[in-house]
């Protein structure tokens, strides 16, 4: 009431009041005509920068309109308690989640550095909890308070990314429930963040790894299962985790339809991961460098064919690929060739495991 007074606020506008008070910001970034403008071209942006993923593209789409409008949680009337958005990506390794985790706070905030990422790996102990909400009175560290809990205070408009989440120990994840809920966590400390302003973004691999390795090498899912299929096995496989394995029923319930189930990369998909990839090297090396490096037709089908050998890998394994097949060979020919402002690539060949190139 104190705020809204001072703020000369009206009752129609007391969730403007509960906003400032919690955050202690008067500027609200959801409301921006800026972010307004953006959403019109936001499917363009991200699929720039995820390749082959057009299903999850849509639908985290579909979630991120309706919390910039304030919508999630209208039917329950927790709209001013709860996050302003959940999702829950899921699906492959290495096929584009948490490169859009950082595309939606890109595209939110116009700053990736507003997404506060948690690798839930480094949380699979009971004591981990520590981290997120503070050391006990008494114990070390007590008054620096919580990793999570800070993050939300210092910055309650972003996105916070909770990597691997089905690593967690159960106790951690307990913590989301209050969070999902209520929209809050208090530290060792009794600091309160309020989370009401932030979106949640949980990443996960779950269903991917079915039972016996003699039935398709232990895979649940297949590359070549459509995306309903994929839907259905890999929704049908995080409902088992949560309620018989984790036994946490109730936090899948807080999720609820915000599971976005990410491809297998198509050919398609990994085709245009490889030439943009390989182009982010190929600028890096004229800004630094001052090289220019161009291919002869076969030599870049020769490269693209080693760099994608393997679709199950993933955008990460085209990576890596690059790395061995073209930056490590490239890096030695820049000290066999000495000062050269053009390198054209005629061949690439892998002789007893190592790749070679052969330049004009």
């Amino acid at each position: 009431a104190k705020v809204a007074q001072a703020e000369n606020l009206g009752l129609e506008r007391i969730s403007d009041a509960i906003r400032v008070f919690r955050t202690g910001s008067r500027r609200n970034p959801w409301t921006s005509p800026v972010l307004r403008s953006r959403m019109q071209d936001a499917k363009a942006m991200l699929e720039a920068k995820i390749k082959g993923q057009p299903h999850a593209i849509d639908k985290t789409l579909d979630i991120l309109a309706r919390s910039i409008l304030g919508l999630s949680g209208a039917q329950s009337g927790a709209m001013h308690t709860r996050p302003r958005g959940t999702l829950f990506f899921v699906g492959p390794t290495g096929v584009g989640k948490t490169e859009l985790a950082k595309s939606v706070t890109e595209l939110l905030f116009a700053d990736e550095t507003l997404c506060h990422r948690f690798d839930m790996s480094e949380f699979m102990a009971e004591n981990s909890i520590s981290r997120l909400i503070g050391a006990p009175p008494g114990h070390p560290g007590h008054e620096k308070g919580g990793e999570l809990v800070n993050a939300a205070i210092r910055r309650p408009f972003s996105v916070f990314l909770f990597d691997e989440v089905e690593k967690a120990h159960p106790r951690v994840l307990d913590l989301f429930l209050q969070i999902l809920d209520e929209g809050r966590l208090t530290d060792a400390r009794g600091a309160t963040a309020y989370f009401s302003e932030a979106l949640l973004i949980f990443t996960s691999n779950i269903g991917m790894v079915g039972g016996s390795r003699a039935d398709n090498m232990g895979m649940n899912v297949l590359p070549s299962d459509s995306h309903t299929e994929l839907t259905l096995k890999i929704t049908g496989a995080v409902q088992e985790h949560f309620r018989n394995k984790l036994q946490r029923p109730e936090l899948l319930n807080r999720i609820g339809q915000n599971v976005v189930v990410f491809d297998f990369l198509s050919p398609a998909g990994i085709s245009a991961i490889f030439d943009a990839l390989l182009d982010r090297v190929l600028r890096r090396v004229w800004r630094d460098h001052g090289v220019r490096i161009t291919f002869q037709p076969g030599a870049l089908q020769s490269l693209k064919l080693l760099c994608t050998a393997d679709a199950l890998e993933g955008g990460r394994g085209i990576a890596n690929r690059i790395e061995t097949h073209f930056i490590n060979p490239l890096a030695r020919q820049f000290f066999l060739d000495g000062a050269r402002d053009h390198i054209e690539i005629a061949a690439v060949e892998e002789i007893d495991g190592k790749t070679v190139f052969a330049t004009q």
